[in-house]
């Protein structure tokens, strides 16, 4: 057989050309989903071997112009970032039967929304995607891009469990881009201000995220302090309340308090003056402690201790950073405080003969307003977790609803200063604390009885729940 009946002037065989012809067009293409609300649709497809995802405009759509502004505003934006935690944007093209679509990296996993629904995250995991989430947050944020739609359906988790990928910046905006910059975002996860149609910045995305990292904590068995203290930092309504960076944030999440430091002094200390009263009263001649000999230890131990802290600061106390950074860290886990430390205050008022009465009425009514302002909570637990994360997000809602309500029926004979005195001095008695934990109990019944009439999907995780 002649060469040149199977070779084409290339030198390639005809066979292999057109299976490179074949690799240059898009193959297998799989339709993903489509926006409900949006212009959008997201497919799969394989080109060279390699899969990838194709964002492209509904059909519907193809000729509408806020559309197309749209979907060429999030390729122009996408396409200059650059970083291991976000989906690369490679480049635009028209796919015959799609139209211009926007060819992107594609992420075999799961997205976080799925990876939270089948409620198999522990601590390591909910920080690492913690930190990983606020380092592509700080990388876009550098780049003046705020992304606006920050919730767990955006967020990728790949199929190694190590790498997050930041994905869908549809609606992101630049200081650059003039176009399509009125509100946007999903309402659960959007910011005061970016739902109020207000001018946004990077603090708005931390809102986002405070939200996010509230729902990764309440899966958790056992809350974790540091994950709460940041998304109380970054869920705070006024925007000047909260972090005023990603790095900043991500420096409150690392942030361990240095208290422990203090207490081992203490414990030190009280081992010395333990041993130096035993000597004496042994008559120990030859260890002669005296109480200066002690306050020189208590001296020194405290003068060490104080150096420590101060050298293992990182940034100067003159930055505001660090001055918020201190301010958000040291509040730790915000719980009820005890009303009733220290000693009781003089008082010449008498409780009167309902108070008991009084006292577990506002428990009840204290209860069904906060319960009720969960609703929200409620229905997406219902809606969303499944198994052991339902049951465990249940029992932290119970017990935030019945720390709030004992913290405030210490209040209830404000108005009056003697009365509040006289009540606060019974709550330190042993009789005081039995009411007390008699309100938890009815901020607990109001609840279950909330939920049975309103959540009956809940109602047998409620209903188990003992009394205490």
């Amino acid at each position: 057989m002649n060469n040149d009946e199977t070779h084409s002037e290339s030198g390639w065989p005809d066979d292999a050309l057109e299976i490179m012809a074949s690799e240059d067009r898009w193959q297998d293409v799989e339709l993903l989903r489509e926006s409900e609300s949006g212009f959008s649709a997201v497919y799969r497809a394989r080109r060279h071997g390699k899969w990838h995802v194709l964002k492209a405009i509904k059909a519907e759509y193809s000729d509408n112009p806020i559309a197309l502004a749209q979907h060429r505003k999030e390729f122009d934006i996408g396409y200059h970032l650059s970083h291991p935690g976000i989906a690369a944007v490679i480049g635009i093209e028209d796919v015959e039967g799609l139209g211009m679509c926007i060819v992107q990296e594609w992420v075999d996993g799961s997205t976080l929304r799925e990876v939270m629904e089948r409620g198999d995250l522990d601590r390591d995991q909910a920080h690492h995607i913690t930190v990983q989430l606020l380092e592509a947050l700080e990388y876009i944020h550098n780049r003046q891009v705020v992304h606006r739609d920050l919730k767990p359906s955006n967020v990728m988790i790949a199929a190694d469990g190590n790498r997050v990928k930041l994905i869908d910046f549809g609606v992101s905006d630049t200081a650059a881009h003039a176009i399509l910059k009125g509100p946007a975002g999903t309402r659960r996860y959007a910011a005061p201000e970016l739902l109020g149609g207000e001018k946004i910045d990077s603090r708005s995305d931390l809102y986002s995220l405070g939200v996010i990292v509230q729902e990764l904590n309440d899966l958790l068995p056992h809350s974790d302090s540091r994950l709460k203290r940041l998304a109380q930092a970054c869920c705070k309504e006024n925007r000047n309340d909260r972090p005023q960076s990603a790095s900043l944030a991500k420096r409150i999440l690392n942030h361990r308090s240095r208290h422990w430091m203090w207490g081992v002094a203490a414990i030190f200390l009280a081992a010395i003056l333990a041993l130096t009263a035993i000597f004496r009263n042994n008559g120990k001649d030859n260890l002669k402690p005296y109480p200066s000999d002690s306050i020189t230890v208590a001296q020194q131990t405290q003068d060490t201790s104080t150096s420590a802290v101060d050298t293992s600061l990182a940034v100067s106390r003159e930055t505001p950073a660090h001055n918020q950074l201190e301010q958000i860290s040291q509040q730790e886990v915000i719980e009820p405080q005890a009303a009733t430390a220290g000693k009781p205050q003089p008082s010449s008022a008498t409780l009167p003969p309902s108070f008991e009465q009084d006292v577990l009425s506002f428990a009840r009514s204290e209860a069904q307003q906060l319960v009720s302002s969960h609703n929200d909570r409620l229905e997406e637990i219902s809606q969303i977790f499944g198994g052991v994360s339902r049951i465990n997000a249940c029992n932290r809602l119970v017990q935030s609803i019945e720390d709030r309500v004992a913290a405030k029926v210490f209040t209830i004979y404000k108005s009056d200063p003697n009365l509040d005195t006289a009540l606060r001095n019974y709550m330190a008695t042993q009789e005081g604390q039995k009411l007390l934990d008699n309100t938890r109990n009815e901020a607990r019944k109001t609840t279950i009885r909330y939920v049975n009439e309103h959540y009956p999907k809940l109602a047998p995780i409620f209903n188990d729940m003992k009394q205490k």
